[in-house]
C-alpha cells in the first residue's frame, strides 16, 4: 500500500533527523547540544523527554476535567456570579486506546469528529530553555503492542525484521459517538469542553457564562489567582506563515500541509497549513495553549525510526511567545532540517 510504504522510507529517512535543540527558527536561532544532553532545569520532577514525537513534555493538570470543570462552577456560584446555566454534564471520554496494529492507528487518528493526543492530557508540550544544563528524564508509559514486519533493505536485497513501536492515543471522544467494540480502550474520566458545548446546545447559552467557567477552570488547574485570568488571556486572530530554506532549489521553500495545532488539556484547535506555507486562525484561544507544529496528515505521517508517532514541535504557550497581544502573525523562516526535506518530499509525492 503506498501509504504505508511511504512511511516506511520517511521513517528511514529520518533516522539521524533532528531533535528540537535542531529546529531553531532564524529569529532564535541557537547552538545548544542535542537533546540526549540537557533539559530545562525548572521543575525537572514535572518534565519528561517523549521519544516518540521527539519532544519534551510537562506535567499540567487537565483544566476541562468535569469535576474541575464542576468546582470552576461551584466557585463562581460561591461568589455569587450571574449564570444561565445550571448544569454541568460531560461532552467527552478522555479515552486511553491501545492501537493493535498500524491500520488499526491509523483509522482512529483519521476518525472525524475526535482529539486524537500522543502525550496524556494532564502534560503539555515543553518547549527546551536551550542554556539548560540539567540531564533528562524519560516518559515511561508506553503501549504492550508493536508490530513485525519483514522488509528489504536497499541497495543489499537483504531482508530485515522491522519492529515499530505503537503509541497510546489519548483521545477526546464525544459521549454522544459510538466507540468501536474491537477497540482495546479504557475510560480514564469525563470531559466538559466548553466549545464542543455551545456548538451543540440548542438554548442560547451565553458565550460569556462559558468563558468565565472556562477561566476559573484553568485558573484551578493551572494554580493562578482568579485575577490572573480575564478575557485579555485569549488570543481572537492567529495566523502565520512557514517555509524553510532548500538548499536543492537554493531558496525557501512553503512548509505545505503542516498540521498547526494549539492544546491545552484535552481541547484543541487545529488547521493544516496551505501551499504558501499559511494559516489563520480566527477563534478565541487560551493564551496557555501550547503552539505545536505537527509532521502529519491524513495521507502521511513523518516518523523516528520504530516508532509510529508524528514528529512534534512545539514553540511554547501563547503567553509566553506573545504575551498580551490579542491578534498574532507569526512568519519565520526555518534552517533547513532533513524534517523538512521529508514533509516537503513526500507532500510533492501525494498533493504535488
Amino acid at each position: 500500500m503506498k501509504t504505508k510504504r511511504i512511511w516506511e522510507i520517511i521513517a528511514i529517512t529520518l533516522i539521524c533527523a533532528c531533535s528540537q535543540q535542531d529546529l531553531p527558527i532564524y529569529e532564535e536561532y541557537n547552538t545548544a547540544s542535542t537533546k540526549e544532553t540537557f533539559i530545562d532545569t525548572e521543575s525537572l520532577d514535572n518534565i519528561f523527554y517523549h521519544p516518540a514525537s521527539d519532544s519534551y513534555i510537562k506535567k499540567q493538570e487537565d483544566p476541562y476535567h468535569i469535576d474541575n470543570i464542576k468546582l470552576a462552577y461551584k466557585n463562581l456560584i460561591e461568589r455569587k456570579e450571574c449564570l444561565n446555566i445550571t448544569e454541568i454534564t460531560p461532552t467527552h471520554y478522555a479515552l486511553k486506546i491501545y492501537p493493535r496494529n498500524k491500520e488499526e492507528l491509523w483509522e482512529i487518528e483519521n476518525t472525524e469528529g475526535i482529539n486524537v493526543s500522543y502525550i496524556p492530557f494532564n502534560y503539555m508540550y515543553y518547549h527546551v530553555n536551550n542554556n539548560s544544563q540539567t540531564k533528562r528524564a524519560l516518559f515511561q508509559e508506553t503501549s504492550p503492542y508493536i508490530q513485525m514486519q519483514n522488509a528489504e533493505t536497499p541497495y543489499t536485497n537483504t531482508i530485515e525484521t522491522i519492529i515499530d513501536t505503537l503509541p497510546i492515543l489519548y483521545v477526546a471522544w464525544p459521549c454522544n459517538k459510538v466507540i468501536p467494540d474491537n477497540y482495546h480502550y479504557s475510560v480514564e474520566y469525563c470531559i466538559f469542553n466548553p466549545y464542543y458545548y455551545k456548538t451543540s446546545q440548542k438554548d442560547a447559552i451565553s458565550q460569556n457564562d462559558i468563558k468565565k467557567i472556562e477561566q476559573e477552570a484553568i485558573n484551578i488547574a493551572l494554580k493562578k489567582e482568579s485575577s490572573q485570568h480575564r478575557n485579555s488571556n485569549y488570543i481572537d486572530t492567529i495566523s502565520g506563515q512557514f517555509s524553510f530554506l532548500d538548499k536543492t532549489l537554493n531558496r525557501a521553500t512553503p512548509l505545505h500541509n503542516v498540521k498547526i495545532k494549539f492544546q491545552l488539556g484535552s481541547v484543541s484547535w487545529e488547521i493544516y497549513t496551505s501551499a504558501t506555507g499559511y494559516f489563520i486562525i480566527r477563534e478565541s484561544i487560551p493564551k496557555e495553549a501550547t503552539y505545536n507544529m505537527v509532521f502529519s496528515h491524513p495521507k502521511w505521517k513523518i516518523t523516528k525510526e520504530n516508532y509510529t508517532t508524528p514528529q512534534i514541535y512545539t514553540y511554547g504557550t501563547i503567553e509566553e511567545k506573545w504575551g498580551t497581544s490579542k491578534h498574532y502573525n507569526a512568519t519565520y523562516t526555518l534552517s533547513t532540517r532533513p524534517l523538512f526535506e521529508a514533509h516537503s518530499a513526500v507532500n510533492y509525492y501525494y498533493i504535488g
